[in-house]
């Protein structure tokens, strides 16, 4: 297999799944890579169910595998907007060491919440 062949596009490389447990909560679910090529996509969805009726927002990033500094800034965007808005952004990284070693070292790690 060559190099260009076994390279992920984006759609392959971040996974992202949406559901409405309740009215006014949305859960969103991420894995895979957030880096340079997949955080236009994410922020773009983030950015659009923040912008409609909801109160809570849950970003489950515990299958995320790899967060570079243009994913926290995604996550930093969120975070802003959701406080803009009103809404309650609960980002919840499981057992996964990427997302809090990545928001320790950016000195977000207030971001994160124990919901999920």
């Amino acid at each position: 297999m060559t190099a260009a062949s076994s390279a992920l596009t984006p759609a392959e490389a971040l996974q992202v799944s949406v559901r409405r447990p309740h009215d006014g909560t949305v859960v969103v679910e991420v894995s895979g890579a957030m880096d340079l090529a997949t955080a236009p996509r994410l922020e773009e969805l983030l950015t659009s169910r923040l912008r409609s009726a909801l109160t809570v927002l849950i970003l489950d990033l515990s299958g995320v595998t790899s967060l570079s500094s243009a994913g926290v800034g995604v996550l930093v965007r969120a975070a802003l907007l959701a406080q803009q808005r009103g809404v309650s952004l609960c980002v919840a990284a499981g057992a996964s060491r990427t997302v809090t070693g990545a928001l320790d070292a950016a000195g977000l790690a207030a971001l994160l919440s124990a919901a999920v």
